[in-house]
């Protein structure tokens, strides 16, 4: 699984959303998973 635990992807997911507001909620989703 190359979306597990990698630092690259939750930059590059925060870089694709372009920081829209409804997005954050998967962002943070990304970000719970990977701890």
């Amino acid at each position: 699984d190359p979306y597990s635990a990698k630092p690259y992807v939750l930059f590059y997911t925060t870089k694709r959303v372009g920081g829209g507001v409804q997005d954050f909620d998967a962002i943070k989703l990304v970000k719970f998973s990977a701890t």
